[in-house]
């Protein structure tokens, strides 16, 4: 008897597994819009799920967190690499420097792992930096899902032996903060609404001049625009100034809007005509390649702005080129010619911002990309 009750009391006493420990290096801060959308959008629907973080500064951005959902709040902490991860169903996390950074934790304990590798942390098409973590990724008994977001980068697993259907699993995509979904600004357009044709170039500069995101093209299209669109005026958004590259010819019609936060952007992309994306893939070194389109970018068409952008490695299945999307090979005389006709067709250009924009709803639609990751989560949890 007195064994029964020893029994009895350790398993009434043992903590019950978390759904969904998901581990991360950045949340809870806002500047990652979709991790943000995302984790809080697990905490929600998965109820007892815990999010522990390495994110800098981790307390300032749990406050303003807890702001703003305060009952999610406790189960969102601080990683201590000392402590045990707790019992979980399984664990989750995004990027593959994520994933290799808390992989000796999980192994250790032997828990069920699911990650999405999007295109970015550390991640390279045939870099031998990135195939390393790859293969240790892959070596893991308890890898049980990969979710991966960009054609490319399922093409890539095959080629290298990875691909599995049961352990990979295509969501194109990525999940698009809720604001983009709501009421939006009263749109002003170019030639219809406004005399100012608006174009953006919108980014984060991670290398000189923003070569790899193609703002050195951007700024070489403005001075060749500038002297043949005298309405035009050019708008950058993200950490670049005039000290990046000499701008002073374009005068008044430049403008830097520093780095903006997700619910900044209705506001400003109301009043915005296109946003120009002439990026390259691999500049960066390691192989790195951005999503297609870049997140911006379809935060951008999600507003109703018309988007142009580079497609290099011939990724887009998604949008009809010339109505819903205009690619251009990155190069100023491309961008030049196009912004020109649409300059000589306003109502081609209201078109595609619309067109655009309906598009990317039906693709970034909260309930189809969240949906898609949840039903997948939630299949590995209970199996």
């Amino acid at each position: 008897m007195a064994i029964l009750s020893g029994l009895l009391q350790q398993i009434l006493v043992r903590p019950r597994p978390v759904p969904l420990l998901m581990l991360d290096q950045a949340f809870p801060s806002p500047l990652s819009a979709y991790r943000y959308a995302e984790f809080t959008h697990y905490l929600t629907q998965m109820p007892g799920s815990v999010a522990l973080s390495t994110l800098p500064g981790f307390a300032q951005h749990h406050a303003l967190f807890a702001a703003h959902h305060a009952a999610l709040a406790p189960q969102v902490r601080a990683f201590a690499p000392e402590d045990p991860l707790p019992a979980s169903r399984l664990v989750y996390n995004v990027f593959l420097n994520s994933a290799i950074a808390f992989l000796p934790h999980v192994a250790s304990q032997g828990l069920p792992l699911a990650m999405t590798l999007y295109p970015g942390g550390d991640f390279g098409i045939d870099d031998a930096s990135s195939d390393a973590k790859l293969a240790q990724l892959f070596a893991y008994e308890g890898l049980r899902k990969v979710i991966v977001t960009q054609i490319a980068t399922l093409e890539y697993l095959k080629t290298k032996g990875y691909y599995d259907a049961e352990r990979v699993e295509l969501v194109y995509g990525a999940v698009i903060p809720g604001e983009y979904f709501g009421a939006a600004p009263r749109r002003q357009r170019y030639g219809l609404d406004k005399a100012t044709l608006d174009i953006c170039f919108v980014a984060y500069k991670y290398m000189p001049q923003g070569r790899d995101k193609g703002y050195d093209t951007f700024i070489a299209a403005a001075h060749a625009l500038a002297q043949r669109i005298p309405e035009a005026r050019f708008h950058v958004v993200g950490n670049y100034g005039p000290e990046d590259i000499d701008v002073s010819a374009l005068g008044d019609t430049i403008f830097f809007h520093g780095i903006k936060q997700t619910p900044e952007f209705p506001a400003f992309y109301a009043g915005m005509d296109l946003i120009v994306s002439p990026n390259v893939a691999h500049l960066l070194g390691g192989g790195k390649t951005d999503g297609f389109p870049t997140a911006a970018c379809v935060e951008a068409t999600l507003c109703g702005v018309g988007l142009m952008c580079a497609d290099v490695m011939r990724q887009n299945i998604y949008y009809a080129d010339g109505s819903e999307i205009c690619i251009i090979a990155p190069e100023v005389d491309a961008i030049v010619e196009r912004v020109l006709h649409y300059r000589g067709d306003a109502q081609a250009l209201a078109n595609l911002g619309e067109l655009g924009r309906a598009r990317s709803r039906a693709l970034f639609d909260p309930a189809v990309q969240l949906g898609a990751r949840v039903n997948i989560l939630r299949q590995l949890i209970q199996s």
